[in-house]
Parts: structure tokens; sequence; C-alpha cells
């Protein structure tokens, strides 16, 4: 792929295995880089974007004891909004192979998974009252525990998917050694961007809310998704600007409040545009 010539040419240098120099210039640009940066809008961007492969989901759904913690001693909830923050894959319950007959396929088998929730407590007439965080144990590996359900709550689940590139891999024993790797795509600074290979994004919903029987059944969707970062090129519609707020207070200087009372900020240097390259 073509890139500047920083010495001061606007053409990027190729050497093949002969030694033979390509000079390759770049469309739609002209000027020098070095001291004024591109402002032209380019007719194509380069994006390396998470494109999904594969996915399949699955429902799974259990009963959950209300706590004391989990109320916070509010008589007045009503109902909850959920949210799932975390699931731990990283335990003997999950594993990841490479289907034996098929070599882009893998089958994902998940057990005993851990789930974070963020609830968002509700009074009668829908008004949040606090947010409170919990756990709960899906799938749990011993069927004589009380939640089993052998369609709702099993105590596995197995899952094939379609992987070409593979799966990701965690460094165990001080990078010595790697081990198959499920990453959770959710709502922590540790697991809120999007990696690569085998991810799990996950949603839940309070089906029933019963005071009487002391607890709530939780119903729980897991998405197991192939992520790969693949470049695209996309046509360049301008960037993206956010419509702005009004100012509300008083004044603090005319040069502030004009600034305030002014157009957004933008970044408004733009990429080269890396398009089909002119060969010499």
């Amino acid at each position: 792929m073509p890139k500047y010539d920083c010495d001061g040419k606007n053409i990027s240098v190729y050497r093949s295995g002969r030694g033979r120099e390509m000079l390759m210039n770049h469309n739609n640009f002209s000027g020098d880089i070095r001291n004024s940066p591109g402002f032209d809008e380019p007719n194509m961007l380069s994006v390396i974007m998470p494109v999904v492969f594969d996915q399949v989901g699955i429902n799974l759904c259990r009963f959950i004891p209300f706590t004391e913690e989990m109320l916070g001693y509010n008589p007045a909830v009503e109902s909850v909004i959920l949210e799932v923050i975390d699931i731990d894959f990283t335990h003997e319950g999950v594993s990841t192979r490479t289907i034996i007959n098929s070599p882009y396929c893998v089958r994902i088998l998940l057990s005993d998974l851990l789930v974070t929730f963020s609830a968002r407590l509700l009074d009668s007439r829908k008004r949040f009252l606090e947010n409170i965080m919990f756990r709960a144990l899906y799938l749990d590996s011993n069927p004589n525990n009380e939640y089993f359900h052998e369609e709702s709550n099993p105590t596995q689940i197995a899952l094939d998917l379609y992987a070409p590139y593979g799966i990701s891999y965690k460094n165990v024993d001080g990078g010595g050694t790697a081990e198959p790797s499920i990453e959770f795509l959710g709502f922590t600074t540790k697991n809120n961007l999007i990696p690569q290979g085998i991810v799990i994004q996950a949603l839940a919903k309070v089906i029933d809310f019963d005071e009487l029987a002391g607890g709530m059944n939780i119903g729980l969707t897991l998405s197991v998704e192939s992520v790969y970062d693949i470049q695209y090129k996309i046509p360049h519609g301008g960037v993206s600007v956010p419509p702005k707020a009004e100012a509300t207070g008083s004044e603090v200087g005319s040069s502030c409040m004009n600034f305030i009372e002014g157009s957004l900020l933008e970044r408004d240097i733009r990429p080269l545009d890396l398009g089909d390259s002119i060969t010499e």
C-alpha cells in the first residue's frame, strides 16, 4: 500500500526482489504534508472494521431469589431493568476446539457461567430508585442444583461456529504457552472493546418479578460470534459532527462567548486517499 515519503517527495518508493524502484503517486493530493497536513476530502476511506463472519444465539432462563443486597431493603421496587456487564469464561467449564472434519469451524462448550448483572430498580410508576449489581450462575455443571432445568438451564451447551481465521489465545505461564480464549463484549473498562476471534455478547430480561415467590426469572440471551478485523474501502461522506447544545448561563467574556456560541470543533485534517495508485 502506498505511503507518503516524508523525505520531501510526493511519492512512495518500493523495491521489488530485483531491486527495481517503483514510484507511486498519491491520488487526489498535492502539497507537502511535512509542513501542511491535507485538508482535501478523500473519495474513499481505508478503514479496519470488525466483521462478524458467523453467529449463533441461544436463550437461557433461571430463577434468581431476592437477596437483601439485591432489593436494598426497598419495598417500593416493582420492576427491574437489567444489563449484563460481564461473564467469566476463564475456567475449565468453557472450552474451544477445532472440529476434526471441519478445520474452518470450531466447537464451543459452555458451562458454569458466572454472570454479573447491573440492575436499575424501578417503582410502580417506572421511576428510577437505585442501581445495584449482583451475580448469578447459569449452566451450573452440577445437575443436582436446585435451578437445573434440562431445557432452560442445562449443565452445558455446545455450539458450532464458522471461524475461518481461527481463534484468539491468551498467554499463560509468563507467556511461554497459550490457551484458546473466548472474549466477552460487555460494559466494563476491561471488556468494552471489540476483540478478534470468538466473541460473546449478552442481553438479559426479567421474565417474572414475583414478590410472593421471593425472586424473579431472568432470561439470558447469548450471542456467540466469530469476529475478525478486515480492511475495507468505503465512500467518504464527510466528517460527522454532533448537534450542538444551546449555551446557558451568564456571559463570561466576549472571546469565550463567541466560542461558546460558535460551531463545534472537529478534526479537520483528512486522511490520504489510499485508492488505486499509478505505477511508473
